[in-house]
Parts: structure tokens; sequence; C-alpha cells
């Protein structure tokens, strides 16, 4: 009973610290003032907590005594310390930065600078936008960087999220092009900044993204994502996709096309309608495409979604469909199946893919279209604060990886409990030979 108590608290703090390392990321950090020299050490191993990045790191650099500066943050998907290390050759005496010179270098070059290993980055943003007086602005694009035009007597924050890619090194690359470019733009002139290189929990990647703070920002950036706020008769839904895509499916064989953007403006909420306080319909579309992005082949599309809560506070789709004028044909609409945004009151959805698939019916041949949707999410009741809330994310709590942690880690210990259990039934003689005495005459009994 002793054996099996030690292996499962053996197995449960294994499964605990797996997940409390999954949820934390390296916050790399450098400034052209001294603001990020006095900051608190951290011991080797340690986990830096959210209130402890606010209260001993945020507040220290970019506190109410502090003078007005710009604060980047550059936010990748994914990232860990391993990554930094090992694509940026730190192990080789003539290291030059690998694939992030710019990165390196910048941050060696800096007036004061900061590295911490594991952190829980999950209120960073909303820490970060706390400290603005002036413009948040969003980055999507290197190019969108020259045209930054920001107040120096006010605090700033400027927004870059990386191009989200299953390759971690691509990732970098991109980051590092983008800081090549901020650096040539902040560097050398006589306003403050301070850089923040970080990743967020994907969960959180697009919460603060569409809040109406962001819609603060230019023009230009506001062009590069679709937010809408439908609010009419007590009924609130926020609804952003970074980028949607529509794709052609031909309907007697199946066959998809490749998809093809659409634009992230022109589309409007018309026909959605508040039912009460426990239902709304969800429409939006986008007309007159005329060709845009490839899209010769289709001249508006929409899609039309019934939101319901149950009697146990959950909001759900109840009713869902795609609607398309493609050229030459009549207006067609198919089913969509969205069974699996069911999810808490108060909470939203975010999914960073999502397709919305066109149910064929039977015995039909008819042409459909998909929606293809980048950095999903939605929220139809429980709205506060004017942002989305906590979001519930469709990769699930139990990532690939975590399962392989979890398998790993249950055959460790079976092994060690096993020979444990193997050296814990042996069994000594309590009686030895000695060779200057009589011979030892042990009787077995025969069988």
């Amino acid at each position: 009973m002793d054996k099996l108590i030690i292996v499962v608290g053996l197995f449960v703090t294994v499964v605990i610290f797996s997940a409390a390392s999954a949820s934390n990321v390296p916050v790399v950090a450098w400034s052209n003032t001294r603001s990020l020299f006095d900051t608190r050490q951290i011991s080797a191993g340690e986990e830096v907590s959210k209130e402890s990045l606010r209260d001993d790191f945020v507040n220290h650099v970019i506190g109410a005594d502090q003078k007005p500066q710009t604060i980047i943050l550059v936010l990748m998907n994914k990232l860990k310390l391993g990554d930094l290390t090992r694509y940026s050759n730190a192990y080789d005496a003539q290291n030059q930065g690998g694939i992030i010179p710019n990165i390196k270098s910048s941050m060696e070059s800096s007036a004061s600078s900061l590295v911490l290993p594991q952190t829980d980055t999950s209120d960073l943003l909303d820490d970060l936008m706390s400290k603005v007086t002036g413009l948040i602005t969003e980055i999507n694009n290197p190019v969108d960087v020259q045209s930054l035009a920001l107040d120096s007597k006010q605090t700033n924050l400027v927004i870059v999220r990386v191009e989200p890619s299953d390759s971690v090194e691509e990732q970098l690359k991109a980051a590092d092009k983008y800081v090549k470019i901020l650096m040539n733009k902040f560097n050398g002139r006589s306003t403050p900044f301070t850089l923040f290189f970080t990743a967020s929990p994907i969960s959180q990647d697009s919460s603060h993204a569409s809040g109406r703070r962001l819609l603060q920002a230019t023009d230009g950036d506001a062009a590069k994502f679709a937010f809408i706020n439908f609010t009419e008769d007590g009924c609130q839904l926020y609804f952003f996709a970074a980028n949607i895509n529509v794709q052609f499916v031909k309907g007697a064989d199946g066959q998809k096309n490749e998809s093809v953007p659409l634009p992230t403006t022109g589309w409007v909420s018309t026909g959605s309608d508040c039912l009460t306080n426990r239902s709304l319909i969800f429409n939006l579309g986008i007309s007159d495409l005329e060709g845009l992005n490839g899209t010769d082949w289709i001249e508006s599309v929409s899609f039309k979604v019934e939101f319901n809560m149950t009697a146990r506070d959950f909001w759900y789709v109840s009713k869902s469909s795609i609607t398309a004028q493609l050229k030459g044909q009549k207006e067609l609409t198919h089913m969509i199946d969205l069974h699996e945004l069911e999810t808490p009151l108060g909470w939203s959805y975010h999914c960073g893919d999502i397709t919305f698939v066109s149910k064929q019916q039977p015995n039909k041949t008819d042409d459909m279209v998909n929606l293809i949707f980048k950095d999903f999410q939605i929220q139809p009741f429980g709205i506060e604060n004017d942002k989305f809330s906590q979001a519930n994310d469709c990769i699930g709590y139990f990532s690939p990886a975590i399962w392989m942690g979890i398998i790993t880690a249950l055959l460790v210990i079976a092994i060690i409990g096993f020979g444990i259990g193997m050296m814990a039934t042996v069994k000594v003689m309590d009686k030895f030979d000695d060779p200057k005495g009589k011979q030892l005459m042990i009787n077995v009994p025969e069988s």
C-alpha cells in the first residue's frame, strides 16, 4: 500500500509540474534607458507568476513615475527558451546570433536588458495596455512600421504579432526582421522605448486584439482584421477574425479548390436579430466582391448562426448555414454543423483555424462553398468591459505534446515502481557459512 501511495504521488507531481511548465514562456526585454537594470533578480528555475511580472517588472519599468515612452510588444504564438538558445547558436564560440542576429545585437547594445526564462504572460497585454496614455497600434506587416506616427509626450503601445507558423524557425526569422525595422526606427531617437519579446497563450492571442481600445489604432491598422460589434435590444455580440478565406467545392465529386482570401473590410451584419436576451441570430456577409483577391467565381457570401442558451447557462449554436451567390448560378444555401461552439456563459470561443463546412444535401449535386477563419473568436452573451471574456479554445487542455509527456512519465514511473517492488521482495539468509567453523547444513525438503 505504501508503494502505491509513493507511485501515485510521483505521478501527480510530474503531471502538475508538466502542466505548470506548459503554461510558461520566456520573456526577453531590452530598453534604451536604464529602467530594466534595477529590476528584481530571479533565482535559478524560478517561475515568474503574472502578479510578479506585473508588480516587479512591468510596473517598475512603466510605472507612474516613469517618463512617457513607446512600449513595443513582439508576440509569437509559441516560444521556448530552448528555441532561443538553439536558433541563436548560443553555444557557438563564434556566435553571431544564428537566425536572429538583430535580436541578439539589439539586446547586447541596449542600455538595459532582462531575461525571464519561465513566465506566465496571460495578463501581460492587459498590464501593458493599462499603462498607455496615447495610442495602441497593432502591426501585422513590417511595412507598416515605417508609417508609425506616435506622440512622444505620451506612452504608446505597439503590438507586433508575428505571422503564426508551424515552424518556430520561420517565426523567429520573421520576428528578427520586425526587430531590425523597429530598431532602425527607434534607435538613435530621444524617445525612450522598451521592447518585450515573448509569446502568449493561444486563447489570449486575439481576445485583446479585438477590444474597443484597439480601435484607437489608425484606419490602416484596423483594416488588417475583421471585427464586428453587434448590439441590439439588450443583446451584444463580438466577432473577430484575422483572415477570412472562401473555398469552392464542386458538388458532383466534392473536389475542393484552393481557398482564396476575402477582404477584411466590407462585412456587414444586416439580418442579425435579437430574439430574446437568451437567443439571437447573427448574420454576417460581404457582397460586390468583383474579383477581389481572386474571387472572380463568387459575387457574395454570408453565414448565419443562431445562438441559444441552455438551462445550465451554456451558449451553443442551434442552427447555422452558408449562403453564396456564385457567378452564373442561382443563390445557394447550405447548412453547416457548429456543435463544437458550445461554451459556458461569460466565456468566448476561440480557434486558431476553423472551417465552416457546407453540408451536401442527400441526392443533391449543387456546388458549395466553405469559409475558413484564421484566429476566429466569437462571444454572443456575457460581454463585460468592452472586450472578449476568457476564451474556451478549440485546441483543448491536452495537446499531443502533453500526452506524450504524461505517457513517458507513466512509463518511467511504472519501471521505477516495478524495480522498487522487486527490490522490496528480496530476502537475505539469516545464517551464513563460517569458514573456520562447522559446515552449515541446510535441509531442503523434497517435493
